[in-house]
């Protein structure tokens, strides 16, 4: 209750300043307040309701057992998330007018992230205790039944990993299976999790008590609160020193060991290499650039695999004087950059961009059209054509084994077909399975827009592996995540389109067994949205056959207007039986015992002789009658290539407030003002001031309101006396009405000091990895922190203990150590900070 005052408290303090600085009248301002004061006693007391009501579910008398210490630690928090909840709702509503909509957006959106925080403890804590005693209920209570259970859910992963949407169904038939498979999927990961909580637990309460485990009648069954409360000694076990982890708690022996794990394991192993994307791009290279490396092959005898079946992306170029130019014609590689989880709405379908690779460049470009999220800026004009695009003979070269990006890896790239994320088809419960186990074709790469181009890999693959399970990736991240090109343009338009090409000519292979033409329709879709240009066809309906897929001829010529003066050619083939059935004959036998045929499904890889001649044969016969056509024969003549785009300029936001304080203090006139991207160094600034002007209201506020006098002890020795002292001065229950304000008071402080060392950090390391590990300093010290205002705030209440006075000192000692290592990490990255701030604000 006194958190919700205080917080309460806080907000019309804020308010009255901020109105304070508006200079509004005081008649108005009076009157706001009023009704300000109004709501906030509307709001607390509604708040007090819902915490009095959990009070009483949860008596607080029965909290001396281990088991109503568990659901207290599962709940309370939910509880008090609920209540602050209900309480802002309220207080919100009951201002009315005198907020505008901003506000009430603000706080909309802060009670769903606090409805979000209580739904993740809540599920987290009771996964944590409730697991195995719900798993040991219910094979009590199913008996064989829960065999039939576990059959279900190990069916539930295999139709999720092999169950795949058939190529040649309706676009609603293949929605219709996706969202089928990722039902699929949630319902194992939902098991996955639920089972490896109840092993975690099995085995720490295995190790943490020796005592055989409770073996139950099989005439009795017993009830789940009964199971529950024969695993308190086992749990209590847990906190206990044992003999056996060198007179350590269990808990903590395998956090560290799990952790120390999963660190070693993130630096050492390339999230790339140890994935079958690596095993993929070497039978790819195997299978084609071995068969175009006959001469001099010196292959290793076990594998089949020559080094220099593989060459580096730049090296296909030729040389004229001093200068490499590429070879004619010149290959783009298109992948597919996803982006499932980016901050422009306009890609909420498709999810991905087109990420590209030449032997010149390599790297993407987001249409301003689009609404370019990422933040590019040229740093040599002179050598990249575009702030997203890195020259191929350095992007991710900084490699000991392979000599930059290699063509077998853009080739793997290009075709990898199944990745947890895959453009508009990703599902976030299937990215998780396949991420788990590890059936990740995709590739993590160097985001061309920002610093880390040149390294070929995340350097700690953990984070990246994150993403790719919980479906994360995007375009602001130094690495992206590369797919199938497919996955965003499955015909290869998107780029050549975007080169404003004179004449294209692409083939539509795709299984189209009802030629609904929809990879052109979504390509033709997007080079319209991003690229203004406009692609028209004036056959098409008759390009798409008869009842039986039937048609005149295989291929189409339509224009692609780029703008009013420059109209280019698009020659589309598309595998195609004519309606005359023209073909040769053993073509024509093939397609009457193969109806799909020539729209059968890619997910048959074990072409046999007789369908791989049918499909080569009647590609050639489609290819001579389309080359042979005067139209497009003309075409290939035309040499003159379409004018470059003129780029759009970029739209920005305006400035943040923080922006405008800070540049109010340097008297920098509005015009002036530096925009928003680049805003976090002045929200540091600001943040360390209102801290600062915070500790001093605070050391005011302890020699005159709280009368506590601060003692700073660096000595695991020196702490014990202090804490013996605040055990000594602890007052009756009933009179620490001020000491527990105090407290409130201080864990909002922790929060203000948190906050300026994590901005801190990240301002100072930048775009570094490392402010990651920075932050685990202060993270450890508000934790300390937290855990001793507890404490006190227990012994408050009258819960004190002798035996607690050790483990408060233990939490007052981290507390000053880590705030004292914290401080001297951000005095030692201030250099930096200063430079981020007059490179901003002074060029």
């Amino acid at each position: 209750m006194c958190y919700l005052a205080g917080l309460l408290l806080a907000l019309q303090l804020v308010w009255v300043l901020a109105e304070l600085a508006e200079r509004k009248p005081w008649k108005q301002l009076l009157c706001d307040t009023i009704v300000q004061c109004l709501a906030g006693a509307v709001a607390l007391i509604c708040g007090v309701l819902v915490i009095a009501a959990a009070s009483y579910l949860l008596p607080v008398s029965r909290v001396d057992t281990l088991e109503y210490k568990i659901v207290l630690l599962c709940l309370a928090v939910p509880v008090f998330l609920a209540a602050l909840g209900v309480t802002t709702t309220v207080y919100t509503g009951m201002v009315g007018r005198a907020y505008y909509e901003r506000s009430r957006e603000w706080w909309s959106r802060l009670n769903a992230w606090l409805m979000t925080i209580a739904f993740g403890w809540a599920i987290w804590c009771l996964l944590t205790f409730f697991s195995l005693p719900l798993l040991e209920w219910l094979q009590s209570h199913m008996g064989n039944w829960i065999s039939l259970l576990g059959t279900g859910w190990i069916g539930s992963l295999l139709a999720s990993m092999f169950l795949r949407k058939p190529e040649s169904a309706s676009v609603k038939k293949q929605i219709r299976i996706e969202h089928y498979l990722n039902i699929a999927s949630a319902v194992f990961v939902v098991g996955l999790v639920f089972v490896a909580a109840a092993a975690t637990q099995k085995a720490l309460l295995a190790i943490a008590d020796r005592t055989p485990a409770p073996v139950f009648d099989k005439d009795y069954l017993p009830a789940f609160w009964a199971i529950f409360q024969g695993k308190m000694p086992s749990i209590g076990a847990l906190t206990v020193n044992n003999p056996d982890t060198w007179g350590i708690p269990v808990f903590l022996v395998a956090i560290v060991v799990l952790v120390g794990v999963t660190l070693l394991f993130a630096w050492r192993v390339d999230i790339n290499k140890f994935s079958l994307h690596n095993m993929y791009k070497n039978r790819l290279v195997r299978c084609y650039l071995g068969a175009s490396n006959q001469q001099g092959r010196n292959e290793q005898p076990f594998v089949g695999l020559d080094d220099d079946d593989d060459l580096s992306l730049h090296l296909l170029n030729r040389k004229s004087g001093d200068e490499r130019v590429p070879q004619l014609p010149l290959p783009i590689i298109n992948t597919t950059l996803n982006i499932t989880q980016g901050a422009d709405l306009a890609w909420q379908e498709r999810k991905a961009a087109s990420f590209a690779f030449t032997p010149l460049f390599c790297g993407y470009s987001l249409e301003r059209t689009q609404g370019d999220t990422t933040s590019l800026r040229v740093t040599d004009s002179s050598k990249q054509p575009d702030p997203a695009y890195r020259p191929t003979d350095v992007y991710a070269a900084l490699d000991l084994e392979e000599q930059g990006f290699t063509l077998g890896m853009a080739l793997a790239t290009s075709g990898a077909a199944v990745s947890p994320n895959m453009g508009r088809a990703s599902m976030p419960m299937l990215a998780f399975v396949l991420t788990l186990f590890n059936i990740r074709l995709g590739r993590w790469s160097p985001n061309p827009a920002q610093s880390q181009w040149g390294s070929p890999s995340p350097r700690f693959g953990l984070l990246a592996l994150l993403y790719e399970l919980l479906g994360l990736s995007d375009e602001r991240s130094r690495y992206v995540y590369l797919s199938d090109g497919g996955h965003f343009d499955n015909l290869g338009l998107y780029e050549l389109v975007r080169r404003r090409c004179a004449v294209i000519i692409a083939v539509d292979a795709s299984a189209d067994e009802q030629r609904e033409m929809t990879d052109l329709a979504d390509t033709i879709r997007k080079c319209r949205v991003d690229l203004g240009v406009d692609i028209r066809f004036n056959q098409l309906n008759n390009f798409r056959g008869d009842a039986n897929a039937l048609c005149t001829q295989g291929y189409l010529i339509g224009e692609v207007h780029y703008d009013a003066q420059n109209v280019g050619k698009l020659v589309l083939i598309k595998p195609s039986l004519a309606s005359l059935r023209n073909e040769p004959a053993d073509v024509l036998n093939y397609a009457i015992q193969n109806p799909t045929f020539p729209h059968q499904t890619t997910a048959d890889q074990f072409f046999d002789e007789s369908q791989f001649e049918s499909f080569r044969r009647l590609g050639k016969l489609i290819g001579e009658q389309c080359f042979d056509d005067p139209l497009v024969k003309q075409l290939l003549r035309v040499r003159k290539p379409a004018p470059p785009p003129v780029p759009a300029k970029a739209i920005t936001e305006g400035r943040s407030h923080f922006t405008d304080f800070i540049g109010w203090l340097l008297k920098r006139a509005p015009s002036l003002r530096p925009s928003r991207d680049g805003s976090l160094v002045d929200l540091f600034l600001e943040m360390l001031a209102v801290t600062l002007i915070t500790t001093g209201i605070f050391f005011v506020l302890d020699r005159t309101l709280f009368n506590v006098s601060s003692q700073f002890c660096f000595r695991l020795a020196d702490c014990m006396g202090v804490a013996q002292q605040q055990f000594n001065s602890v007052p009756s229950p009933g009179q620490s009405t001020a000491g527990e304000w105090r407290v409130a008071l201080d864990n909002l402080f922790v929060l203000l000091y948190l906050s300026v060392f994590l901005l801190g950090y990240k301002v100072g390391c930048g775009k570094h990895w490392k402010v990651w590990l920075l932050a685990v300093v202060p993270l450890v010290t508000a934790l300390s922190d937290y855990g001793e205002n507890f404490m006190i705030l227990s012994w408050l209440n009258g819960h004190a203990s002798v035996d607690q006075i050790g483990a408060l000192a233990m939490l007052t000692w981290m507390k000053f150590c880590g705030f004292a290592l914290s401080v001297i990490l951000l005095v030692t990255l201030a250099p930096a900070i200063k430079r981020v701030f007059i490179k901003r604000w002074f060029g």
